[in-house]
């Protein structure tokens, strides 16, 4: 099998500036799933078929972050000190209860910073509504592969977006 070589030349040359960037975004992502629980590789295997490159970084980012969520403010849904360590049994415990309360936590929450300050983080309902696409999707497809016993996303709240020209 011949190998794909990438030439990196000057800027103006659209088709490698288009090649190494979706490297730069392929590269990103096998970092991501590299921190993110191994139960999840065939996930990434259909992400990887079945979403642009970018929103498939989205989706890994939003996932490690919901991980995270779990490990740190959920300890009574698994003995995780990291996200690499949540396992599939941990996921089993999961209830849509948990995801809608997830997606309540990144309304609006605090991030300590490394020189002891903290950080306020809020997201709009259209960063909430992929939050909530991302973790669906993992759930639906971990479901599909036998993975988990209930697709639970039937449970998650809503999430209104608005429409292009609409007002709040």
């Amino acid at each position: 099998m011949a190998e794909k070589t990438i030439k990196v030349h000057n800027k103006s040359d659209k088709p490698d500036n288009i090649i190494r960037k979706e490297y730069e975004i392929n590269q990103k992502c096998r970092a991501l799933e590299k921190e993110l629980p191994p139960f999840l590789a065939g996930f990434y295997s259909y992400l990887r078929g079945n979403v642009l490159p970018m929103t498939r970084l989205a989706y890994l980012y939003d996932l490690r972050f919901f991980f995270q969520y779990l490990v740190q403010e959920r300890p009574d849904l698994s003995r995780a000190q990291k996200v690499s360590e949540f396992s599939l049994y941990d996921l089993q415990k999961v209830e849509a209860v948990d995801i809608n309360m997830f997606l309540d936590y990144c309304r609006s929450y605090e991030v300590k910073n490394s020189d002891h300050t903290a950080s306020i983080h809020e997201n709009a309902n259209r960063t909430l509504a992929r939050k909530k696409s991302s973790v669906s999707v993992m759930f639906k497809q971990l479901y599909r592969d036998g993975m988990l016993e209930k697709n639970i996303t039937d449970g998650f709240n809503p999430i209104r977006v608005q429409k292009p020209g609409e007002r709040e």
